[in-house]
């Protein structure tokens, strides 16, 4: 008799899971759904330059990024290498529906931190990080592409004049 009115009770649940998971989800900002832009398995080839008065070299690698923090946030993980230079970095994505803002923490190897702004213009999402102590910054400026992919060009800087530094092409994996 136990056994059955446990089984009875694990059905219960189980249809009423579906329906508080749809509840939270509704609850959540549109702005924060639109993170989801970054969410995927994403395999990545381009060109890097560490310098704006150097040639363009090639890179390569992949990023990882799923919703974390009950869907309130995306984490990434990525690594890129090549000659252009690469990195291994996480990030995490989120949307602070207090200020109307999104933002980017991300630590990178070997020890660097970034932090970054962001706002969607039509469908480009563009990140401008903190100035660093001499007022240069960097642009990320993504964009959908074909197929599902997605275009990153980072740009160095100030407001007023930008040079690229990487153009990387991320698609999806398979």
């Amino acid at each position: 008799m136990r056994t059955i009115r446990l089984a009875v009770a694990w059905a219960a649940l189980s249809g009423f899971l579906p329906t508080i998971a749809l509840a939270q989800e509704a609850l959540r900002p549109a702005e924060l759904q639109r993170l989801s832009f970054y969410v995927g398995s994403w395999s990545e080839a381009g060109q890097m330059r560490d310098d704006p008065a150097k040639p363009f070299k090639p890179i390569a690698g992949g990023e990882t990024c799923s919703w974390a923090a009950g869907g309130y946030a995306v984490l990434c993980q990525e690594k890129t290498s090549g000659q252009g230079g690469g990195w291994e970095g996480v990030y995490i994505l989120s949307y602070d529906a207090t200020a109307k803002r999104y933002h980017v923490h991300g630590t990178e190897n070997p020890g660097g931190n970034l932090h970054a702004v962001g706002q969607i213009e039509g469908n480009r999402w563009i990140w401008v990080t903190d100035p660093a102590p001499d007022g240069s910054r960097l642009r990320y400026t993504f964009a959908p592409s074909l197929q599902g992919a997605r275009t990153l060009m980072v740009e160095a800087g100030t407001d007023g004049s930008w040079a690229p530094i990487a153009n990387i092409r991320y698609a999806v994996r398979k």
